[in-house]
């Protein structure tokens, strides 16, 4: 999985429960994207069965997904360095 695939959904997992509707601009400021990218990485994911990119919402396997990456990156920042 690319890493820009990462940022994004991890973006639609930090702003579903802020708002009803995620605007496009949200998502890719939240992402560090440029929209025209944003919107690309939407439909490439909705390809793959993680995001309904018309609304800007996980899906159930999409948020199963985030959730695991975002507690594998809250534990790689957890560990200690390397002396």
């Amino acid at each position: 999985m690319k890493t820009t695939d990462t940022c994004l959904l991890l973006a639609l997992l930090d702003l579903s429960p802020a708002q009803q509707h995620v605007r496009v601009c949200d998502v890719a400021r939240h992402a560090r994207l440029p929209i025209g990218e944003a919107l690309r990485l939407l439909k490439g994911l909705q390809e793959r069965g993680w995001v309904d990119a018309s609304r800007r919402r996980l899906t159930l396997r999409g948020l199963v997904l985030a959730v695991s990456l975002q507690a594998r990156l809250r534990a790689s920042r957890r560990l200690p360095a390397a002396a």
